[in-house]
C-alpha cells in the first residue's frame, strides 16, 4: 500500500518525503528498496508531473528560440533584444509539419529538436526528450538546464516506481510459492 501511496503522491508532484521515510523504516532489510528511494533524495520535495513538465515547456520553448535567433557577435543586451524581436516575427513550424521526430540529422536546426522534444514529450517518451536535450550545445542548452533537470527526475521517479513494484511482485511471487 505504502509503494502505491508514492505512485499516487508522484502523480501529484506534493512532497514525497514522508512516504519515502515511512518505506524505508518498513524496508529496512531490503536492499533494493533502500537504494531505490535513496535516488529520491533530491526530490523530496515533489517531481513535477508530465503535465507541469509540458507547460514549462511551452514557456522555456519560447526563450530557447528567442536565444537560438541571437547573432553571436551581438552585445548581450542588444543581441536579445535581437533575438526577441526575430523570434515573433519568424516562422515557427507547426506540430503537423513533416518531420521525422526520430531520427533527426546534423542538419537539424533548433527549432527541428524543439518541435521534436515537443513532440516526444507529448507521446510520454521522456527519455527520448532527454537524449534530445543533451544534443542542444550553447545558450539555448542554459536556458534548458532546469527544466532538463526536472525531466530527469520524472524519469527517475519513474523507473524508482518499477523497481519498486518489480520487487513487490517477486517477494509475492515468492510467498505464494511457500
Amino acid at each position: 500500500a505504502a509503494i502505491i501511496g508514492l505512485e499516487n503522491q508522484l502523480h501529484t508532484s506534493q512532497p514525497i518525503d514522508h512516504i519515502i521515510n515511512s518505506i524505508k523504516e518498513k524496508c529496512v532489510n531490503n536492499e533494493i528498496v533502500i537504494t531505490a528511494l535513496n535516488t529520491l533524495e533530491g526530490t523530496k520535495n515533489g517531481i513535477p508531473t508530465n503535465a507541469e513538465l509540458k507547460n514549462r515547456f511551452k514557456v522555456v520553448r519560447k526563450e530557447v528560440r528567442k536565444a537560438s535567433l541571437i547573432p553571436e557577435a551581438a552585445p548581450n543586451f542588444l543581441g536579445q533584444a535581437i533575438g526577441g524581436v526575430l523570434a515573433s516575427i519568424s516562422w515557427s513550424p507547426s506540430s503537423n509539419a513533416k518531420m521525422d521526430m526520430n531520427n533527426l540529422d546534423h542538419n537539424a536546426d533548433i527549432e527541428d529538436y524543439l518541435q521534436s522534444i515537443s513532440y516526444h514529450l507529448d507521446n510520454g517518451d521522456l527519455n527520448k526528450v532527454l537524449n534530445l536535450c543533451n544534443r542542444i550545445n550553447g545558450y539555448p542548452k542554459v536556458l534548458l538546464n532546469d527544466w532538463e533537470k526536472a525531466v530527469e527526475q520524472r524519469v527517475i521517479a519513474n523507473q524508482v516506481i518499477s523497481v519498486l513494484k518489480a520487487d513487490l511482485a517477486l517477494k509475492h511471487q515468492q510467498l505464494a510459492n511457500i
